[in-house]
């Protein structure tokens, strides 16, 4: 997702638009939260809500650990709507003013029409749940009143999965995002 966002797998195509606001509620010195919403424009894939609580906080002037709780709702065309919920997790370390690393991990958990009876997709019988794990490095550039982060992201989405009933190492998926936020 991204403003001008595409995929090279299987083959080149245009990504989803978010359209995406954020309002801070909280802004203490070792502890920070806002509330996220971020409406999935289609232009890929099919409509998509997030709402979250991201919280930040700061271990020192060069570390923070960034978690939260995200609801994800996802549009299934052939049938009801797919609703997760996610429990992000974010090491930050500094390196520099201007050089970041981050550990990515966290947990989701993906399709929860039966755990919480509500009717949602059904087309791949869920509940799932994954341990992603990642690694990001980025560089922080300013210019006047701008900054922008260019950015390398390396992760299993999917490293670790797990059902009621089997459970999976899968290092076999993997993604590697390029990005700029400015």
């Amino acid at each position: 997702e991204g403003l001008i966002t595409f995929s090279m797998s299987p083959e080149a195509k245009f990504g989803d638009i978010p359209l995406y606001g954020r309002f801070q509620v909280l802004d203490r010195e070792v502890v920070k939260m806002a509330f996220d919403a971020v409406f999935r424009i289609p232009s890929r894939t099919n409509f998509g809500f997030l709402g979250g609580i991201p919280l930040r906080f700061i271990i020192h002037e060069q570390f923070a650990f960034d978690t939260g709780l995200e609801f994800v709702v996802d549009d299934i065309p052939q049938g009801p709507s797919a609703w997760s919920l996610n429990l992000p997790f974010k090491f930050v370390a500094n390196a520099t003013d201007q050089f970041f690393l981050e550990l990515l991990s966290g947990m989701t958990f993906f399709d929860l029409g039966k755990s919480i009876n509500v009717r949602t997709s059904g087309l791949i019988g869920g509940p799932f749940y994954f341990i992603p794990l990642g690694l990001s490095a980025g560089y922080t550039v300013e210019g006047g009143t701008t900054m922008m982060d260019v950015f390398v992201n390396f992760r299993f989405p999917t490293f670790y999965g797990f059902t009621a009933r089997d459970s999976n190492l899968n290092a076999e998926t993997w993604q590697v995002t390029i990005g700029l936020n400015i």
